[in-house]
């Protein structure tokens, strides 16, 4: 039998799900990602001059953009920011009205600003007010330049077609989601070399993959984006928590990025790359051109295509010139080190109910207080698909239990020790 309310109770319940369904629907023009694509042609022609002329953009922006605005306007204006559940949607209202913003600022240094302000930029300080996430990527960059003439095993090769990795996934999904399984679909002109959403994963055609990387798809795209978004969308009453706002954008990469470390997916070219995005954007920050970029991509890796990738991640929905780009790939590192450090202190706290909560649907850390209160109230239900890391806690525990130790230990005294170890061994 299902639990009964108070006349009170379900009344607060049915308005919560109105304004829930009020918000799904507003936010439905808002398409940041696919707003800021590129087409195939400004590639074609970027090559074509041999990589020396700026590419010329243009954006469509939907004619709904302004509408939406306006009505997510409307629904913060209406929420009671005393209600907890409508504080958070509030909140969420508020961020995709922002983007919406953003994206009637394309091509415009306010479109920076606005960006800013929803993903963050390089100098954003961490938990941490003496450190930067720059500073992360600046340290990540040295760390692995360290490697380069050290013998850590062969890569392996990328020379999986994209039709395996889409008949490779939608085995594994199929297995883990059962009816519930997203489609895997192979599409041209991808803006990435894969994209998740609740019912497709889209992989990019006329790309090669490697063994570990369909592990990292299978994780970061199908067990935590796709699993996410399903579990929120199955929530009875906030079924908002299903769509993915901006404010929540550090949480979700950090939460994939670290299943890709669970997963044994995450290597040092990876590490690597999402390094290089916030150095990028720094630079474009400083004033570096889409060329700029390239060239400086092109430095670190030996793949024009990636490195024309690279560089339109950065400036996209800014001035091609610098000095305005999207901030959107800090929230990758800054999402690592954030889920990295909450996931020691709950398990190191004894709350994995903490962990298992963050996968009820797109949400951030902020939010997990007023989430659990929600929970012991029914308005939101655990989550249906969780990663085995996150389901079988007792590994992640026994990790985490032990590397907290190490914060009360004095590291200097642990790397002099071994720094002489080091040397007499050269």
């Amino acid at each position: 039998m299902g639990r009964s309310y108070s006349a009170a109770t379900a009344a607060r319940r049915e308005r919560l799900h109105e304004k829930s369904r009020a918000l799904v629907k507003a936010q439905q023009p808002i398409r940041v990602l696919r707003t800021l694509n590129w087409p195939e042609e400004v590639r074609l022609a970027f090559f074509a001059s041999g990589g020396k002329k700026l590419p010329r953009v243009k954006y469509e922006l939907s004619p709904e953009l302004l509408p939406a605005k306006e009505a997510l306007d409307n629904l913060i204006a209406e929420l009671d920011p005393q209600d907890p559940a409508e504080a958070w949607l509030q909140k969420t209202a508020a961020s995709f009205r922002d983007a919406a913003r953003m994206l009637l600022a394309v091509g415009t240094k306010e479109f920076h600003e606005i960006s800013k302000s929803l993903y963050g930029y390089p100098e954003t300080p961490t938990h941490d007010p003496r450190v930067s996430h720059l500073d992360l990527a600046h340290h990540v960059q040295a760390f692995v330049d360290g490697y380069r003439d050290r013998d850590l095993g062969a890569p392996p090769p990328a020379v999986l077609p994209a039709s395996h990795v889409a008949a490779t996934l939608k085995e594994r999904f199929d297995a883990f989601f059962g009816e519930d399984a997203p489609k895997v679909k192979v599409v041209p002109h991808l803006s990435a070399r894969a994209v998740a959403g609740a019912e497709v994963v889209r992989i990019r055609d006329k790309t090669g993959f490697s063994a570990p990387e369909v592990v990292r798809l299978e994780h970061h795209e199908g067990y935590v984006h796709a699993a996410t978004t399903l579990n929120g969308r199955r929530q009875p009453v906030l079924d908002a928590i299903g769509i993915a706002s901006p404010r929540v954008t550090a949480v979700q990469e950090g939460l994939a990025t670290f299943a890709e470390l669970q997963s044994q997916s995450l290597d040092l070219d990876r590490l690597e790359i999402l390094a290089d995005r916030v150095v990028g954007i720094q630079m474009a920050i400083d004033g570096a051109d889409f060329i700029d970029l390239y060239v400086y991509f092109l430095e670190h890796s030996d793949s024009p295509e990636e490195s024309y990738d690279a560089a339109r991640r950065v400036i996209r929905g800014g001035p091609l010139t610098g000095r305005g780009p999207f901030t959107k790939d800090v929230s990758y590192l800054e999402g690592l080190l954030l889920i990295f450090n909450f996931i020691q202190a709950a398990l190191s706290r004894h709350r994995p109910e903490l962990l298992r909560l963050l996968f009820v649907g797109k949400i951030h850390t902020d939010d997990l207080p007023v989430l659990l209160q929600l929970e012991h109230e029914g308005v939101v239900v655990p989550a249906k698909f969780l990663p085995h890391w996150a389901r079988d806690l007792r590994f992640l525990a026994a990790q985490m239990g032990f590397s907290s130790f190490l914060n009360r230990t004095d590291a200097k005294a642990w790397l002099d020790y071994c720094d002489q170890l080091f040397e007499a061994a050269t």
